[in-house]
């Protein structure tokens, strides 16, 4: 597997318990330019930690959870069976928590226009519950959740 590595800058979130990034390795995927497909409603929170999270995240939470990345801003609601396709799978580090794995989809709904987001897999950044059930943080071992998100072949 090729690996290509850049750095995170930003501290990802600073709380009681501090953790930082240290750093994010984009992965050469099989998983890149796969489609999945919402078995639920999926809400998409602006997030405040963009450095350790992307611009947005996945939730099937109408409310936050307590979450420290999506609290207190409203979401987005995309209806079940919305298609994603998965754009980037990466390995970032968390600190004293390890290494978790991020899976950047985009939003294919209509009237959701260039919206990339992260799927919830691992880590106290992401809202629980979790779309996969195994591989947190090996890309080779992923299970999506299909109470959550399945895959599905991608339209054309």
């Amino acid at each position: 597997m090729r690996l290509r590595d850049f750095s995170v800058a930003a501290l990802c979130l600073s709380t009681p318990l501090l953790v930082a990034c240290t750093g994010v390795t984009v992965l050469d995927s099989k998983l890149d330019g796969v489609c999945l497909q919402t078995t639920k409603p999926v809400f998409v929170y602006k997030s405040h930690c963009p450095a350790a999270t992307g611009k947005y995240l996945l939730s099937t939470r109408v409310d936050d959870g307590g979450n420290p990345c999506i609290s207190g801003d409203s979401a987005q609601l995309l209806s079940s069976g919305t298609d994603l396709m998965i754009e980037r799978v990466m390995k970032q580090g968390r600190g004293s928590t390890g290494d978790c794995l991020r899976i950047e989809v985009a939003i294919l709904q209509e009237g959701v226009n260039d919206k990339t987001a992260d799927l919830p897999v691992c880590g106290l950044l992401h809202p629980k519950p979790f779309w996969i059930t195994e591989g947190f943080d090996q890309e080779s071992e992923i299970v999506f959740d299909e109470d959550v998100v399945r895959l599905v072949p991608c339209s054309e």
